[in-house]
């Protein structure tokens, strides 16, 4: 499920950074929460979702846990499984079913199921009960792993109690070849592959990447409502009135912010600056689909009849129609990807009118 992956500071990006307030919702006894710095303290929740950017869980769940923020920590444990993504994560509770983070410094414990690691620092203290796919710069094995370990690294350490179950697939470059302690190598059978063998998840991913993606936008998009409500409906008003208008001032916005990109890159200074202006260009650019799929789901609604959404329920329910609509009409070959970037465009478009408010745009006196 590594769409949950790129449940990755895009609400930073739309509303969230920008307000102090914490948005904390339970339907049934699955939890919500998005805002700047925020916890999980309360007991007996089953299912965990929080956006932010200092995302902490101290108290345990019963159920999964999709987690996103700058710094993660969770010392709480998690019953099932565990989907975060941010700049550090920090895992000192149990994991009771598979974990699946990416992120650039990690840490993580016991792992009763399975674990898929991605980042630049990883460390496995373990145990893990599974197998463990792990890709990183460095990594470290400090614990037991039930199963086999893919592992494809520059650099990579094991500490005297680490073992591994079954074999170790050791992912490389041609010509270059990861050294292993001996009491690795006398404890386990290893084998050599080309790095484009590192595994896929196939088809399987194909279709949980779908139902993610299409999960995924439909909580953001909640969690916004719950944040900002009337933000959220003015700009969703605004597309669905002026389509055409948002859909320009939307092009206009992302070729400034990529424009930028490239014309600082002829400087020395500015070349340091480059990255940064096409992350923000990519962050409002997924920002604006979460608002156009949005804006999309409440238009469908109000074509059937229906009136405005004025509980998050329903806000909810129109956030999951329009997800999934747009990820149906995007699997059209060709014309899927242009209605994407049309609905980002939009989506961006609305964003820099009721963040900036163009001038162009000001009411004659």
């Amino acid at each position: 499920m590594r769409a949950i992956l790129t449940f990755i500071l895009i609400v930073f990006g739309a509303a969230v950074a920008a307000q102090e307030d914490v948005a904390w919702n339970v339907i049934g006894d699955d939890v919500f929460i998005a805002g700047y710095s925020i916890n999980h303290f309360g007991e007996g929740a089953d299912d965990v979702f929080m956006a932010g950017n200092s995302v902490s869980v101290s108290a345990s769940s019963a159920g999964d846990a999709a987690l996103a923020g700058q710094n993660i920590n969770v010392d709480g444990n998690v019953g099932g499984d565990l989907y975060a993504a941010g700049q550090t994560i920090d895992v000192s509770g149990t994991v009771g079913g598979d974990v699946t983070v990416m992120g650039q410094d990690i840490r993580l414990g016991a792992v009763d199921g399975d674990l898929r690691a991605g980042g630049a620092s990883i460390s496995v203290e373990g145990p893990v009960a599974g197998y463990a796919i792990v890709g990183g710069a460095r990594v470290e094995i400090g614990g037991p792993i039930g199963g086999d370990l893919h592992l494809a690294a520059d650099r990579v350490e094991f500490a005297k109690g680490a073992t591994v179950g079954g074999t170790i697939y050791l992912y490389e470059e041609k010509g270059e070849a990861l050294d292993l302690p001996d009491f690795v190598l006398n404890s386990a059978e290893i084998e050599r592959l080309a790095i484009e063998e590192f595994p896929d998840e196939g088809r399987s991913f194909i279709l949980k990447s779908f139902l993610g993606g299409v999960i995924t936008v439909a909580i953001i998009a909640a969690l916004l409502a719950a944040v900002a409500p009337e933000r959220l409906a003015g700009m969703r008003r605004s597309l669905l009135d002026r389509p055409f208008r948002a859909l320009w001032v939307g092009f206009l916005g992302l070729s400034v912010l990529t424009g930028a990109g490239f014309i600082t890159a002829l400087t020395l200074v500015g070349l340091i600056l480059t990255p940064a202006f096409l992350l923000v260009a990519g962050l409002a650019a997924f920002a604006g689909y979460i608002v156009g799929a949005y804006s999309l789901g409440v238009g469908l609604l109000l074509a059937i009849g229906m009136e405005e959404p004025d509980t998050l329920l329903v806000r909810a329910g129109a956030a999951l129609l329009g997800a999934l609509s747009a990820a149906i009409i995007a699997l059209a070959p060709f014309l899927g990807w242009l209605f994407v970037v049309v609905l980002i465009l939009a989506g961006v478009g609305v964003l820099i009118q009721a963040i900036f408010r163009p001038r162009f745009f000001a009411e004659e006196a």
